[in-house]
């Protein structure tokens, strides 16, 4: 049986790919409106995300048992939504499903983000995608709101629909960046209340973002300096015996 090479991938490889999936995934979803066919595919797709973010954060976190688990319980979550349209069970199922599973990635993406130090660039397109999952993990606790809760969100341009989770995709996006348009509100307190957590969340994350990776791009240069003037010192220490060794015999016996 043949095995892939993952050595023959570089970091920046493997979290590139990743991001171009997770993008083609979260702004994607608008597919999901033109028939079951593309829901399943969809669904398929992004249960095999966490399979290639498993494989890109291998370097980082070995454990994989988590990412297994999680990952079954959404495609069987998924499969059970995808049988039963319209369910409210499999709604409820497959968003309960959803959390652990988002916060896997965004657990193992972290770990990445942490323990690499050698090169900058699979860091922010690792931090990138943790940013991009904070916003897919608020759908699914929105979803479950308005699941529990109906109409503690209006979408003005569907009036009487209940939100689905086509719209909060959208809306958990524009309110992560705090753009927020105006076209599906909170109305509950329980909405309010996520919908300012997850605001808050995406100001704070990218300002610690920021500043760690400043932090960590001066050490790098300290690091660098003091190298730089450890190998200077060991030059001028090793300096008088190479001018002894360079004289001649007679010089060196007077």
């Amino acid at each position: 049986m043949l095995r892939p090479n993952l050595d023959r991938y570089s970091p920046t490889q493997l979290i590139g790919a990743f991001l171009v999936l997770l993008v083609l995934l979260e702004f994607g979803y608008p597919v999901t409106r033109y028939g079951e066919g593309w829901v399943i595919a969809y669904q398929i797709c992004y249960a095999s995300l966490l399979v290639f973010g498993a494989w890109a954060t291998r370097t980082a976190v070995s454990s994989s048992w988590v990412a297994v688990v999680s990952g079954l319980a959404f495609l069987g979550a998924s499969v059970y939504y995808v049988l039963n349209p319209g369910s409210t069970l499999a709604t409820l199922v497959t968003y309960i499903a959803l959390i652990p599973y988002q916060a896997t990635l965004i657990v193992r993406l972290w770990h990445f983000v942490e323990r690499r130090d050698e090169d900058a660039l699979p860091d922010i397109l690792a931090a990138v995608c943790v940013y991009l999952l904070i916003g897919a993990i608020f759908v699914p606790v929105y979803g479950l709101l308005e699941t529990l809760e109906p109409n503690s969100f209006i979408d003005i341009g569907r009036d009487g629909n209940v939100v689905e989770w086509q719209e909060f995709q959208y809306y958990s996006l524009v309110t992560l960046n705090t753009v927020g348009f105006g076209d599906i509100r909170p109305v509950g307190s329980w909405a309010r209340s996520l919908s300012t957590l997850e605001a808050m969340t995406g100001v704070l994350y990218i300002a610690i973002l920021v500043s760690q990776l400043i932090g960590r791009v001066r050490d790098r240069e300290q690091r660098g300096k003091a190298e730089g003037r450890a190998d200077d010192r060991d030059v001028e220490a090793k300096t008088p015996e190479i001018l002894k060794d360079s004289q001649p015999e007679g010089r060196a016996d007077l």
